[in-house]
């Protein structure tokens, strides 16, 4: 763990990732945090794209004293009462910190959509 990581709480980790612009496509998701942890989501713009192509999801979470987790699922189809299904994790990470964290989740985004 860094020295960051042991003197900001998971509230103070969030609230970075919300003064940091989201990739043409994307949006940044509610999260929540406490003192020991944090969860971030971005998601795509839209579900289901006009070409077939289905949108995506990102959690970025962490529990103190372990690592930051970066996860990508797709949807995989929508349930006749609107709810998603997603893919297996295809897209993950871990990192010493939250700002390498959410620039990996940012980059990946860019790649992804």
């Amino acid at each position: 763990m860094t020295q960051q990581d042991q003197s900001e709480t998971g509230t103070e980790m969030i609230e970075q990732s919300a003064n940091i612009d989201a990739p043409d496509g994307w949006h940044w998701g509610i999260g929540e945090s406490s003192s020991s942890y944090y969860t971030v989501w971005l998601y795509t713009d839209k579900p289901l794209y006009d070409d077939g192509e289905f949108g995506w999801e990102c959690e970025i979470y962490w529990d103190n004293g372990g690592q930051h987790q970066v996860l990508f699922q797709q949807i995989t189809r929508m349930k006749p009462n609107g709810d998603y299904e997603y893919s297996y994790p295809q897209h993950t990470a871990s990192f010493d910190n939250h700002i390498d964290a959410v620039t990996y989740a940012i980059s990946k985004a860019t790649e992804l959509r």
